[in-house]
């Protein structure tokens, strides 16, 4: 194998597939990224057998070949190297020559017939969404997966299909977060996938503002292809629970409230807060929310104007559950949904959103 390729591509290329790299192997391999020339295109691979990520870069090809090189230790040397053409040349010993400008390295690699293949998904739920809308998903609600190990078909997000509509849930147990949009073909089947965590943190990295991202989702693995780079995962084994249980069937009262306000006054009154287990308190008035915490001695409070016709009602939350939403969303105004001040609420805000949260008993 020998190619030529601009030091800044490879870089990026790199950057791109790095986190699929194996921290603790199970087999020397999967130390390496596996480097195939074909055409006029380099394909680099990581894998950890459970993710792998693809990317394919244009180069100059002069003699087409593969081979695995340590990650590590390449992608060091990469990203030093002056931003000038980079040419590889590896021997039938699978020895790499990496020469750029002045420099010059020479790395042992591993056999690719040693690295792992990754087969066709034979039946599979396909569609394609713009990658800023399913990044966007993501972002809105990731926060709400678990990290508990003991429930593991909560260690991630759920991607239900339901008579066209896509619907991404994200539960710890305590809050729940979903959206919801409709899938330009209605004749994607029905069905449930359970999204790892980590799967779901790479593919937003992915992601850019342009472009389409193809996403199939069959039974064990799911694989997302967008922009020359592919993500294939394996996928959380079990059944979600029934999320739809802990939406509450109606609400007697709301209160809408700008939401930067909000979020900046959130923070604000949260700096005293030093313990874990601490809540911050809303107090519904008619022409105002005031919000409010206590500390051992400290004190805070900030009001923010409203229009609200209910009865004057205060409810307590965790700071971090009722603001982590609010810096995802998109929109100017949310809508708190309630009924008292021990049931859950619902926040809505951008199109197809809900968060679900337990207030806290003081």
């Amino acid at each position: 194998m020998k190619i030529t390729i601009d030091q800044s591509v490879l870089a990026s290329g790199l950057a791109h597939v790095q986190s699929a790299v194996s921290n603790r192997p199970t087999i020397p391999v999967l130390s390496n990224l596996l480097l195939k020339a074909e055409g006029s295109q380099l394909s680099i691979t990581a894998t950890d057998l459970d993710l792998s990520i693809s990317t394919c870069l244009s180069c100059t090809v002069e003699q087409e070949g593969s081979t695995t090189l340590p990650a590590k230790k390449l992608i060091q040397i990469i990203r030093q190297l002056n931003d000038a053409p980079v040419t590889i040349t590896t021997d039938e010993n699978h020895a790499s020559s990496i020469s750029c400008h002045n420099s010059f390295f020479k790395l042992l690699g591993i056999s690719d017939s040693e690295f792992p293949t990754e087969d066709g998904l034979d039946e599979a739920r396909t569609f394609t969404l713009p990658n800023v809308q399913i990044r966007k998903m993501l972002e809105k609600i990731s926060y709400s997966v678990s990290t508990d190990e003991t429930r593991h078909v909560l260690n991630g997000i759920l991607l239900s299909i339901r008579e066209g509509t896509l619907t991404a849930v994200a539960t710890d147990g305590r809050r729940l977060a979903l959206i919801e949009t409709v899938l330009d073909s209605s004749e994607v089947v029905d069905g449930d996938t359970i999204l790892p965590s980590k799967a779901v943190s790479e593919l937003q990295k992915l992601l850019s503002d342009a472009g389409e991202v193809k996403i199939a989702l069959g039974d064990t693995r799911a694989v997302f292809e967008t922009n020359n780079t592919v993500m294939r995962t394996k996928l959380v084994e079990g059944t979600y629970p029934n999320y739809r249980q802990v939406i509450p069937g109606g609400f007697t009262q709301m209160i809408e409230i700008p939401r930067e306000e909000l979020s900046r006054a959130l923070s604000r009154v949260s700096l005293i807060l030093t313990e874990s287990g601490s809540s911050v308190k809303l107090d519904m008035q008619s022409d105002k929310v005031i919000l409010s915490a206590t500390s051992n001695a400290d004190e805070s409070s900030e009001p923010i104007p409203v229009t609200y016709m209910g009865e004057s009602l205060a409810i307590s939350f965790n700071p971090n559950f009722l603001h982590e939403p609010l810096k995802k969303l998109d929109c100017n105004n949310i809508t708190i949904k309630f009924n008292d001040k021990i049931s859950p609420i619902g926040i809505f805000g951008d199109e197809g959103f809900l968060y679900v949260i337990m207030p806290m008993r003081n």
